[in-house]
Parts: structure tokens; sequence; C-alpha cells
């Protein structure tokens, strides 16, 4: 499937250009214009940290439908496309929101047979092409990228064995849902979509609630780890994580990607995604006689308290606390189950990342983890500082 919105949503991807959005399309009909680079202003619309009315909804929804075509896109759209964003513009809070990034790129710009226009060389050229055309909108909504482009790495773990490895990852501010739809509803970004399709294959955009930035550390390079040491540390999580201690039988293609990512290993720092689904109520062993929570929320502040100090004594932090989780706006994925929660680790190296996984502290308190998360999939991305253009100097 190619539905035009699944793969070509605003995301600006060229490394050195941080995304903000505004909409600025022309005025017609109900609507005014206060400058080239304004927000269209719709008759009756919401106030700065109201949700979004229905009169917006029905504006941004059919200026999206009518822009974005095959004719004018190169990508055919599909209902479901258009259900998905609807659904998060009625699901408006009026608040800002985070959205993650996860993209596939072209080995080469793909453009339709029949595309007449600039035709970009190479994936990068396609994706500034498209940035070009977004950069004049950034400003005016307060919207950025919060730490430019990280390169994705294959997931250390995930229960889709068959995933498809991502190649980038990055985290868009949006100080509203309004913002996000004047983007898709302009004619600047249906007229240039279709070099973001050239370059990039497929798109998931996630959106997420906003977190608070925790303090920064510096990380400094340090040295890969050896074979030696990665298969040491290999075979003390194999045998600390037995289905006896902690009521979960470790999938054999877990312990292959930890071993591949382990064996990769660069020295560098780098961000750790978490996406989590959570049970409705704690799911704990039969057999487990230890403590049990009585509720999720407690189950993973159980798991919590014990490897918080791990973690903190390698120099690992949660970058933005947790942060909840929307159901996507963009996926190839149809059958794709809704996530419930995102987090982002920083990590100082690799070594950090397999000090906590072989702990005994680990190994003891994961059966609460266990009890209240369904599954969860992390992804490694390069290490990058975060970055406001707006903060005060």
């Amino acid at each position: 499937m190619n539905p035009v919105l699944r793969r070509g949503i605003p995301v600006c991807a060229a490394a050195a250009l941080a995304l903000t959005l505004a909409g600025c399309a022309s005025p017609s009909g109900q609507l005014a214009s206060t400058g080239s680079n304004a927000p269209e202003i719709i008759a009756g619309a919401s106030l700065p940290g109201e949700p979004l009315t229905d009169r917006e909804i029905d504006y941004y929804l059919d200026k999206i439908e009518s822009n974005l075509t095959e004719e004018r896109t190169g990508r055919a759209p599909e209902p479901t496309s258009f259900e998905r964003i609807r659904a998060f513009a009625e699901a408006d809070d009026g608040k800002a929101f985070y959205m993650i990034n996860l993209v596939r790129e072209n080995e080469t710009p793909q453009y339709p047979s029949w595309w007449q226009g600039e035709r970009a060389e190479t994936v990068m050229d396609a994706k500034k092409l498209y940035s070009a055309a977004c950069a004049p909108k950034m400003a005016a909504a307060g919207s950025y990228s919060m730490f430019g482009v990280t390169l994705a790495r294959d997931a250390v773990l995930t229960d889709d064995n068959d995933m498809e490895p991502w190649d980038q990852f990055y985290l868009i501010s949006y100080p509203n849902r309004k913002a996000f739809l004047e983007m898709l509803a302009s004619d600047e970004y249906a007229d240039a979509v279709i070099h973001k399709y050239a370059g990039d294959k497929d798109t998931q955009l996630i959106p997420v609630s906003a977190g608070t930035l925790a303090a920064q550390k510096t990380f400094e390079e340090g040295t890969p780890l050896t074979q030696e040491q990665v298969d040491e540390y290999m075979a003390l999580y194999q045998a600390n994580l037995t289905v006896e201690r902690t009521g979960h039988e470790t999938d054999p293609a877990t312990v292959e990607r930890i071993r591949t990512f382990l064996e990769t290993d660069d020295g560098k720092p780098f961000l750790m995604i978490n996406l989590v689904r959570e049970w409705d109520g704690p799911t704990y062993p039969s057999w487990w006689t230890g403590e049990r929570a009585d509720s999720v929320l407690k189950a993973k502040m159980l798991y919590s308290a014990a490897c918080s100090p791990i973690m903190a004594g390698a120099g690992s932090y949660s970058t933005l606390g947790v942060m909840t989780a929307y159901d996507a706006v963009v996926t190839d994925d149809d059958s794709l189950e809704p996530w419930d929660q995102f987090y982002l680790i920083a990590y100082p190296s690799r070594e950090a990342f397999m000090k906590l996984l072989v702990s005994d502290e680990y190994a003891d308190a994961i059966v609460h983890k266990y009890a209240g998360d369904k599954d969860t999939q992390l992804i490694p991305v390069t290490y990058a500082q975060f970055s406001n253009p707006y903060a005060a100097a």
C-alpha cells in the first residue's frame, strides 16, 4: 500500500534543517490571510490552548483531501489515512505535543514517470528540496526539530522479528495540533511532498505528549567492546534471565539482536527509543509468590526502583521522562496496535546498557515489568544534544 499520508507527512528530514510547522495556504471563501507566512484564520476558530473546533477540523481535512491527490503528489491516498488524521484532530486537547518520526529511505530518488518538474539526484537532495518548501513556515508556529536527524539502528527488542530497520529518527515539537494540520493543508506542502516521497520509502509518525527535558549530560566517546567482553555479557545475560527467575522465556531472536548490537559497538553514546504497550491490569505468572503490585503503574514503579540506581551508576538517564503515546497518524501497517508510552533513554555506551541487563537487580525486578508491560520495542539511535531555537539566550 502507498497511501499518500502514510509515507509523507511533514518530516523535513534534511540533517541541517530544523522543522517547524505553521500553515500559510492561500485564503479562500471564509478564510482571510494576515500575511504570506501567517496561519490561515477561520471564522470561529479556536484560541491558543483550546482544542480545534469542528469547523476547523472539517476545513483542514477538506483541504488536505483536495490537495493531496495522486495527480498532484504521485501517491494515491487511502481513506484510512485521512481517518487517522481526523481522529487525531478530534481528540485535540489544545496542548503541545511531540511527533516521533521514523523513516526508511529509498536508495535513490524515486519520482513518478510522468513528473516533469525538478528531479533530485540524491535522496538527500530530494529531502532538501522538500525542506526548502517547508522552512518558510517554521518559526511562525514555534515548532522545531528537537535534535535534528539521528541515524537509527536495528531494534534490539521487538515482537516483530520481520521488522525492517528504520534509517532515521527525529522528534518534532509542535505547539498544538492546529500547527500540524496547517502544514498538511498548505499548497506549498502539497507541491513539495513529491520530493519527500522520492527520498523516503515510508514514514511512521507517532504523536506523544510533550515531556520535560532533563538536565543533559556530556558523554565522551569510549572504547568499543571486545569480542571477549561481548561473549561474557551475553553469557551472563542468558544465565540470569531464565524463565524460572523472570516468568518470561527469552526470545532467541532478541538474544541475537542484542549480540549484533554489541558486536557493532563504536564506543559512542546513543539514545534508546522505548515504545511500550501496557496490560489493562498487572499480569504475574501463576507461580509467582513474591510481591504483587495491584496496578500496572505500581508494577512498573517496582521495576524502576530496582533499575534506576543501576542506570544512574552507569551514567544513563531518561531524557524526557515518560510520555503518553497516541495512535499513529501515519503508518504503512493498518494492523499497528497503538503504543501507550514513549520514553527516550540516553546511554553513555553500549556497555552501560549491558550493565543494566546483566545485573541481579534487573533480573529480580523484570517480572514486575512483564506484569505491567504487554510488549516493548527498543530502537537504538545515534546520540544527539537537544536544542530549542526559541529558548531565551
